[in-house]
């Protein structure tokens, strides 16, 4: 072999120039900057894949895409909570908190943006590769060549990874609307809670000035009568020890509920003190007897399986393209030192599917896509049967609730009334008195517990339905 020679020396620089160049541009595996001159994300039209999908509500949280951007802007800290109105905080005004505040919308938000890039990414054709290469080095015969070359999927492949990574954006737009619900119904949930918390100190309050009126009333007779034992003031004066310390723990746990309901408004430290609701108010929920078809239609969980299954179906059309050839298309310059001539490079290479035709890909995509199918047909079954178990809830609390409040509860208080006059009249016993009060409080008490059971059972249907007003 000749010893390579100037021209030789000259073309080796222009090879080292060429990867140079490569390296220098956006994308190349050799360059370490990062895309800033990326187009804005492509949304697809979600209505036009979606026009059987179920309705949805619009989140709150408004969706831009930052594709273009080199690096993601820093999320500026949320502003200290101010407290709402101190006279009683509504359930409306602690929803649109929770929306506003929520790390958990924030998260799901995102990924909405991210399923919109996947999607814009997944119909992108390769980069293009840039290459320079000597075929003959030997002195004054060298050559020397620049080429370009150039994959081509086949099969539409890129349309059907671009349509199934799209169907993705519905599944993660629906997914914040659940996630929506799941604040709202969190919110909801602890609101009551704290709520019935709150009527139930009430009522433990009024048990306590009772309890001290009777005691004063018990101590003032034993010294004017010998009626009167000094174990009846004891027993009595146990009672309003036992109340003190029933309402102190109801206290408590209040504090504790309303920590809670803070720290579902996604701001733990938010000051809440007093609250206004009506544990007594109506409930709009519709029709009760068509409640689980209802759910099934409404409910995102049964839409989120149904796009599902149409972005199975896309990926065992995609699977079934998969062994198409994929082309390589290369074209250039090439140099010959001695003689000199400019020639040309053409080059056309393709995939042949001789030994791998994706038979297991295929069975693996359509085993997935039955799957989809059978998820649809199971998240249908448990959510007819959570409606069911709901509806059976609330009907019985709200029997139970309206009996206590319509019948018991006015007897009660007819009763202890009753008791009141006829024991300052002395035409009744202590005892007697002693336990119209408890059983006062304990119908009260009862009545709230119903309540309770009442809104939890509905806060599950309006979770279901996905209420948007409530109640």
């Amino acid at each position: 072999m000749r010893p390579l020679g100037p021209k030789c020396a000259c073309a080796t620089f222009a090879l080292a120039a060429a990867l140079a160049a490569c390296a220098a541009l956006p994308g190349c595996a050799l360059s370490r900057s990062r895309r800033t001159d990326q187009p804005a994300a492509h949304k697809p039209d979600a209505q036009a894949r979606n026009n059987e999908a179920t309705p949805r509500a619009d989140a709150p949280i408004a969706l831009t895409s930052h594709l273009a951007q080199a690096q993601p802007e820093p999320v500026a800290p949320p502003a200290a909570p101010q407290p709402l109105d101190r006279e009683g905080t509504t359930l409306s005004e602690l929803e649109r908190l929770a929306e506003e505040r929520h790390p958990k919308l924030l998260a799901a938000a995102q990924e909405v943006e991210a399923a919109h890039g996947r999607t814009w990414q997944a119909g992108r054709m390769p980069n293009p590769s840039l290459g320079a290469s000597s075929p003959q080095l030997a002195g004054s015969e060298s050559q020397y060549n620049v080429f370009v070359s150039q994959e081509i999927p086949t099969g539409g492949k890129l349309r059907l990874n671009a349509a199934a990574a799209g169907e993705e954006i519905d599944q993660a737009e629906l997914t914040l609307s659940r996630a929506r619900y799941d604040v709202l119904t969190g919110v909801r949930r602890h609101f009551y809670a704290a709520l019935i918390g709150q009527a139930r100190m009430q009522i433990l309050e009024e048990q306590v000035a009772m309890m001290s009126r009777s005691v004063q009333l018990v101590r003032m007779r034993f010294e004017e009568e010998e009626k009167i034992s000094k174990t009846d003031v004891m027993l009595v004066e146990i009672d309003l020890q036992k109340a003190e310390l029933a309402l102190a723990g109801a206290r408590t746990n209040l504090e504790a509920q309303l920590k809670q309901l803070a720290a579902a408004l996604g701001t733990p430290d938010y000051p809440l003190a007093k609250l206004a609701g009506n544990l007594d108010a109506e409930l709009s929920l519709g029709d009760l007897t068509s409640l689980s078809q209802r759910v099934i239609n409404s409910h995102p969980q049964a839409a989120i399986a149904a796009i599902e299954i149409r972005r199975r179906d896309l990926l065992v059309e995609r699977a079934y393209v998969e062994p198409k050839p994929t082309f390589n298309l290369q074209g250039g310059y090439q140099r010959q030192v001695g003689p000199p001539q400019d020639q040309g490079i053409l080059q056309l290479t393709m995939s042949v599917p001789l030994w791998d035709r994706n038979y297991g890909g295929i069975q693996a995509a359509e085993a997935q896509a039955m799957k989809a199918q059978a998820d649809l047909q199971r998240i249908e079954t448990e959510l007819a049967s959570q409606a069911a178990a709901a509806y059976g809830r609330y009907a019985a609390a709200q029997l139970l609730a309206a009996k206590y409040y319509g019948e018991i509860l006015p007897k009660t208080r007819e009763a202890l009334a009753l008791a009141r006059r006829l024991y300052e009249a002395g035409e009744t016993d202590f005892q007697s008195l002693l336990h119209t009060q408890e059983a006062h409080t304990e119908a009260e008490l009862k009545h709230l517990d119903a309540q309770a059971a009442r809104w939890e059972a509905a806060i599950d249907i309006a979770d279901l339905l996905q209420l948007e007003q409530f109640p």
